[in-house]
């Protein structure tokens, strides 16, 4: 059964990679992606606020350092492809650790990749599927402690969700959720040492 899990995955994760690859645009597309590549070909910017997105704008420009010489939407279009893809596997995790079914797993990960806005945005110069990889795995580890009331992924939680922030400043929406978090951590830490 493993073997099969492995395949049924693989193949899907392979074909939301070839229609993302496939369908990725040659040009500068709508929405942002015109400032966000002039930013990426400007340089460093420390600024963050709505419009700047401060790690995502800044590891643009260091993509385009690191591949000189080469067509810059080809390189940034890139980073929504991998982004995208890396986001959706770690949301399959999330849902197969949820619903405890891997083949639901698979089916929700790709209704939610073929979805019109994840398509979309996974291939296009844009800080969606950027941001959408931090957030997931802030929540992916959220939940594997609270399932497993530990409070032992908080400080590697904290960082992930820290940098979603500097991804996209309205991740900071989310600060009610990791006082929770937090606040929950700290009680289930309490009882371990308590009954120790």
């Amino acid at each position: 059964m493993p073997s099969l899990k492995r395949f049924w995955i693989l193949a899907s994760f392979g074909v939301l990679a070839v229609i993302f690859t496939l369908n990725r645009s040659p040009f500068v597309s709508f929405h942002d992606s015109l400032s966000f590549l002039l930013d990426a070909e400007t340089g460093f910017n420390p600024a963050t606020n709505a419009t700047s997105h401060l790690v995502y704008n800044n590891f643009q420009h260091l993509l385009l350092l690191c591949f000189p010489g080469q067509n810059p939407v080809f390189i940034l279009t890139w980073l929504s492809v991998f982004s995208s893809i890396f986001a959706l596997a770690i949301f399959r995790k999330l849902a197969e650790e949820f619903t405890g079914n891997w083949k639901a797993s698979i089916l929700s990960t790709l209704a939610l990749g073929l979805s019109f806005s994840w398509w979309q945005q996974s291939e296009i110069i844009e800080v969606y599927s950027f941001n959408s990889f931090w957030v997931c795995g802030w929540l992916f580890l959220v939940f594997k402690d609270v399932q497993e009331s530990s409070g032992k992924r908080l400080p590697l939680s904290f960082l992930f969700w820290a940098i979603s922030i500097l991804v996209h400043i309205q991740n900071i929406l989310a600060f009610p959720l990791f006082v929770w978090y937090f606040y929950r951590s700290q009680v289930v830490f309490s009882r371990k040492i308590l009954s120790a």
